[in-house]
């Protein structure tokens, strides 16, 4: 619920090369769509972080249910990421969720028809 509800309602529409735009904290970010891809939701392993600066999307797909997840990457290309970009590893997520994630449980809309 809220004013951002359908931020993420288009993403599908987003292809190979597209540009996303990320301001943040007073910075503009630029980053360049290098892949998608489409996976179970208790599949973990998209949240593993690299070396690179990779903006990760994350949503549910179809539009409306809970039942796949999108997942959109992209390279960041401006400002230029240094060369030397420190990311901290020794967090690490497991590939796959034991039981259901919170999202995949029925929608807020789902339980409330199931009243009446």
């Amino acid at each position: 619920p809220g004013e951002y509800k359908f931020v993420f309602t288009l993403l599908d529409k987003l292809q190979f090369n597209d540009r996303i735009f990320v301001d943040y904290k007073g910075t503009h970010y630029i980053y360049r769509v290098i892949g998608t891809s489409i996976v179970a939701p208790n599949d973990l392993t998209v949240l593993n972080q690299g070396s690179e600066n990779i903006l990760t999307l994350i949503t549910c797909t179809p539009v409306g249910t809970s039942s796949k997840r999108l997942i959109i990457r992209a390279q960041q290309i401006v400002p230029t990421p240094p060369d030397d970009a420190k990311v901290d590893k020794s967090v690490t997520l497991p590939a796959q969720a034991s039981g259901p994630l919170p999202s995949s449980n029925s929608s807020f809309w789902h339980d409330l028809r199931a009243l009446f």
